[in-house]
């Protein structure tokens, strides 16, 4: 049966209150230039503001509108996640809440889509991005690990502006990891990908929601959530330093049986000293990260919990 949905856009939603009328007063308006049904969820991320009372005064005043309230702060990813679960749409959008990612935008991924009807996701592409210096730097980088750890082909950016196909959508939804990265987890899921060149505002409102804490944070969860890239490093590693150390030994062991040493060298066994323990150090912590979250995933902890959703309360009044 076709779903008498064609679109489903899903925005994770915190800290937004002032603002979320007018996206989604512009997203009404795109689709219905485009004469597309569709529908529209909100997701919020327990923001302690008033978000959630400003998504359910909305949900009642726009029948497109779906809102849902999260019982616990659980991050974009995850938020997203919770949308996209939710989502009825032959196709599924993901964008986001603070207006960087304009409405009038997403005819350009709806268009991308029809041309190319073999991919299976449009991610927009930013040439000219608005962000701050920490935020681009952390962007660079974050391309970098997904090039490097999964494969991303070069050329391919990736952002949170997306459309894939339902089918995308749920396999996505499928990896049932307890701290979800999409980026990484879309690339495993299909290589059909395709960017389409978009417009990248300025943020009007507020400021980001991403401190430095939590990009670092975001960067590790690139690292060590899909990819066992940094053990097999770190395991080429002791060997390689094994191997050195022991021909180090060698190499003494023949210069003091030739002579040549009388007392030991101060400066090299500090070096040394220093080096081996910062190797070691980061290597536990590296592995550190890893038990965490097998401790994580193995404590069966649900992804999120929907406190409230709009669509129960339409279909009671119904």
């Amino acid at each position: 049966m076709t779903s008498p949905t064609t679109y489903s856009v899903v925005i994770p939603c915190y800290r937004s209150q002032s603002w979320l009328r007018e996206l989604v007063v512009r997203v009404e308006k795109v689709f219905q230039g485009l004469d597309e049904s569709f529908e529209l969820i909100l997701v919020n991320d327990a923001s302690p503001d008033q978000t959630w009372a400003t998504i359910a005064e909305l949900a009642n005043e726009f029948s497109f509108v779906r809102g849902i309230d999260l019982l616990f702060n659980v991050g974009q990813f995850r938020a997203t996640i919770c949308g996209l679960e939710q989502a009825c749409g032959d196709f599924v959008m993901t964008m986001d809440d603070d207006l960087q990612h304009p409405p009038e935008e997403i005819p350009k991924l709806i268009q991308k889509m029809r041309e190319t009807p073999e991919c299976d996701c449009v991610l927009g592409a930013f040439p000219t991005p608005q962000q701050t210096l920490t935020r681009r730097l952390g962007s660079r980088f974050s391309q970098q690990l997904n090039k490097w750890f999964y494969g991303k082909p070069p050329e391919l950016k990736l952002s949170a502006f997306r459309l894939m196909t339902r089918i995308t959508a749920h396999a996505v939804c499928a990896h049932g990891t307890l701290r979800p990265v999409i980026g990484p987890i879309l690339l495993r899921c299909t290589k059909r990908i395709v960017n389409v060149d978009v417009t990248h505002a300025p943020r009007p409102h507020g400021q980001s929601g991403y401190s430095l804490t939590s990009l670092i944070r975001a960067v590790v969860d690139y690292i060590v959530s899909g990819t066992t890239v940094p053990l097999k490093f770190f395991s080429a590693l002791g060997l390689v330093v094994s191997a050195t150390s022991f021909l180090l030994i060698l190499w003494y062991l023949m210069l003091y049986l030739a002579g040549q040493i009388r007392e030991a060298g101060f400066t090299t066994l500090v070096l040394l000293i220093t080096f081996f323990g910062g190797t070691i150090l980061l290597a536990v912590g590296t592995l550190g990260e890893y038990v965490i979250r097998v401790v994580q995933e193995t404590s069966r902890a649900p992804r999120y919990i929907i406190r409230t959703d709009t669509a129960d309360a339409t279909s009671s009044a119904e």
